[in-house]
């Protein structure tokens, strides 16, 4: 199966790939990864390449052109929801995607088993889904489509997502999908989560929480296989930000993220760490879920 990353041209979301990647390969040494990439910034790929890192070039579907400006920073987080489209996966019936702040630290075989129907994701803690809109419509072929909000539900996290691109692609199930984000993004925010957990609903097969744990929860340390770095980021460690979700497991992990830097990497990382203030955004350090 391959491993999918998505990047866009942030510095500091290739430093976070490049971590991902060394403790993904430190587990499975010969990993099948691919990095979809959407920018033009060439300079930002060099390090990918002397990684021996694939790098799959994309124009995104969801582009500047057609995705309301407030959301031009995250065209890199939107490219999850575009998978089935790219040329170069083509051939591949399931792909796993990770988020690039995550940590490799178990194997998760487990995962690499699931064969779902459409998609499947691990619940997110402790907060369910929540949505002010029951209905969301959308309009694919001159034909409108209602969606109904899937009660109950619970949030489930993108930071790794087993898609099933055969599914997806099936009857162009996946513009029908792409028409409803693009149409609703502004109403949902946060990039891709909502978008996924609005249209998908009870078709999301779920997934065990240690095959994307969040790295500051109490289970983290003893049960995560894979850790996500959802809210603050190994730099923030010691920061006023996220200070609720500074836990020790947050710091051992942090810690463990580092050994997988360079000398020079872990330079540019303890600037950042010295510069990145409180309530940072998704250019300054921040994040999206």
């Amino acid at each position: 199966m391959k491993f999918v990353f998505c990047l866009d041209a942030n510095p500091r979301f290739q430093i976070l790939l490049l971590a991902a990647i060394r403790s993904l390969r430190s587990i499975y040494p010969r990993a099948d990864v691919g990095v979809v990439y959407g920018g033009r910034e060439e300079a930002l790929l060099d390090v990918l390449l002397e990684e021996d890192v694939p790098i799959i070039r994309y124009a995104p579907y969801m582009n500047e052109t057609n995705v309301a400006p407030g959301f031009h920073q995250a065209i890199g987080a939107l490219l999850t929801l575009e998978l089935a489209l790219v040329p170069e996966l083509s051939n591949e019936e399931y792909v796993l995607y990770f988020d690039c702040d995550v940590l490799f630290v178990k194997p998760f075989e487990e995962l690499l088993a699931l064969r779902p129907a459409y998609l499947a994701m691990s619940r997110q803690e402790p907060v369910p889904f929540f949505c002010e809109h029951e209905t969301l419509d959308y309009v694919y072929k001159g034909n409108r489509y209602a969606i109904n909000m899937p009660f109950p539900i619970w949030h489930y996290n993108s930071g790794v997502v087993l898609y099933n691109l055969g599914r997806l692609r099936k009857n162009d199930y996946i513009h029908n999908f792409l028409a409803f984000c693009l149409q609703n993004l502004e109403k949902l925010g946060n990039y891709d989560q909502p978008l996924i957990n609005y249209y998908f609903g009870k078709r999301i097969t779920r997934f065990d929480q240690s095959f994307n744990c969040q790295s500051f929860l109490e289970s983290s340390k003893d049960q995560g296989r894979i850790i996500h770095f959802q809210g603050p980021k190994p730099w923030h460690l010691g920061q006023n930000y996220y200070p609720e979700q500074q836990s020790q497991n947050f710091r051992h992990f942090s810690e463990v993220w580092r050994s997988h830097l360079t000398e020079k990497e872990r330079g540019i990382v303890h600037t950042w760490e010295m510069r990145v203030p409180p309530g940072a955004g998704l250019l300054d350090g921040g994040t999206a879920p």
